[in-house]
C-alpha cells in the first residue's frame, strides 16, 4: 500500500505493511522486552553498536537510541526514538537512516500468549525511484517478519502467525 506525504516540502511516498503472529509468552513481557531497544540486536542480527543516547520520560517517550543497520556491505546510522507508549499493549518508534520509517508495535493478550502486530511505514524521498518501491516494501516487510519470529523464540514459544499484510 502506498500513499504520498511531505517531508520538509518535499514529497514522500509511503510504503506501508504490517505482519502479525502469536508469542506463547504474557503480553506485558513481551511489550517490556520490545521497549527496550538495547535488545535489538537479539533479534534484528542486521543492528550493530546500539547504544542509548535519552532515557526519554517515565513512559519511555522520547528515548533515543543510536546504531549501525548493516546490510550486506553498506552501514547506515539510525536514530530511533519512541512516540508513543501504552503499557502493555503499543510501542512507537520513528527511525531516522537512509529512508525515515515509524514503527507501530502492539501486543494484545489472548489465550495461550499473546498476538502481536508490527506495522511499518516507510517514508520514501522523490530521489528514489518509484521503480524500487516493491523492493523496499518486501525488504522492510521480512526484515519486521524475521524480527517478529526471532522475538518469539527469544521471549516465548512462537504458536503461529507470521501473516503478511
Amino acid at each position: 500500500m502506498t500513499g504520498v506525504g511531505s517531508n520538509g516540502g518535499r514529497t514522500v511516498r509511503e510504503l506501508n505493511t504490517e505482519v502479525t503472529g502469536t508469542i506463547e509468552a504474557p503480553a506485558d513481557h513481551v511489550w517490556s522486552y520490545r521497549l527496550d531497544f538495547l535488545n535489538l540486536p537479539e533479534y534484528n542480527a542486521d543492528v550493530r553498536g546500539i547504544e542509548c543516547t535519552d532515557q526519554g520520560g517515565s513512559d519511555q517517550v522520547g528515548a533515543t537510541y543510536r546504531f549501525d543497520l548493516v546490510t550486506g556491505d553498506r552501514s547506515t546510522p539510525v536514530e530511533l526514538r519512541v512516540t508513543e507508549t501504552v503499557p502493555g499493549e503499543l510501542v512507537a518508534i520513528d527511525m531516522d537512516g537512509a529512508i525515515r520509517a515509524r514503527e507501530r508495535f502492539t501486543v494484545t493478550p489472548g489465550p495461550g500468549g499473546c498476538h502481536v502486530a508490527i506495522s511499518l511505514t516507510m517514508f520514501i524521498p522523490d530521489q528514489f525511484p518509484a521503480s524500487g518501491d516493491a523492493a523496499l516494501l518486501a525488504h522492510g516487510e521480512a526484515q519486521i517478519g524475521a524480527e517478529l519470529e526471532c522475538m518469539g523464540q527469544l521471549v516465548g514459544a512462537p504458536v503461529g502467525g507470521g501473516d503478511r499484510g
